[in-house]
């Protein structure tokens, strides 16, 4: 909401550059939803994780026709809740958390402006460092980490407040592939982890 004249849409306009061109840094952050998680030729299962703590910093370069290209640093994390280990023992309460740090590359591509917002889609892929420190009453499931390859996907917008300064909310899809960590019995843990986020940044053009 803009505390401030009618024709605020017009003076971003004129004022803000018409397109995001030039180096730019950004940070955001917001939250992670993960979805639960199969366990490859094992009868248990991540059933479900609480919502966690998502954070970003990027760095970023745009082209005169909407493309932008940066780099992003990120971490997020996530509590688990319960472990399904099969229909004979049903489920069990978890304790502990997973944690990924990833660094990804990402390409962007930016719409025209539609009132006042900029809509943008986005693509990435990078590698992530997992940490699984997952367990139940009486037990460890996992502590070990790996890492893995990371994609996402985006969807956003973004608003000018200034000739430099920009406000964005988005989604994003992430989905890191084939973590493998070893159990405390010496078994094999193989598992992949998709999180759904919603965040929120600001972008600074160095332009």
């Amino acid at each position: 909401y803009h505390f401030g004249p009618r024709n605020f849409e017009q003076r971003a306009r004129s004022s803000a550059p018409a397109d995001h061109r030039g180096f730019y840094v950004s940070a955001s952050a917001g939250a992670g939803f993960a979805k639960d998680a199969e366990i490859k030729d094992n009868l248990a299962n991540f059933d479900a994780f609480g919502p966690g703590p998502f954070a970003a910093v990027a760095a970023g370069y745009g082209w005169k026709r909407g493309l932008r290209l940066e780099l992003e640093a990120s971490t997020r994390r996530n509590d688990a809740q319960l472990i399904d280990f099969n229909p004979e023992f049903g489920e069990g309460r978890a304790n502990g958390d997973i944690r990924m740090r990833s660094l990804m590359s990402n390409v962007y591509y930016d719409f025209s402006r539609f009132r006042g917002f900029r809509p943008h889609v986005g693509a990435g892929i990078g590698r992530t460092r997992g940490t699984y420190d997952v367990g139940v009453r009486g037990g460890t499931i996992v502590e070990d980490e790996d890492t893995a390859t990371a994609v996402h996907l985006l969807v956003g917008a973004t608003t000018e407040i200034s000739e430099r300064v920009a406000i964005s909310v988005g989604y994003r899809v992430w989905m890191g592939l084939g973590f493998e960590m070893e159990q405390p019995d010496g078994k094999l843990l193989e598992t992949d982890q998709l999180v759904h986020t919603l965040e929120a940044g600001l972008r600074y053009s160095l332009r």
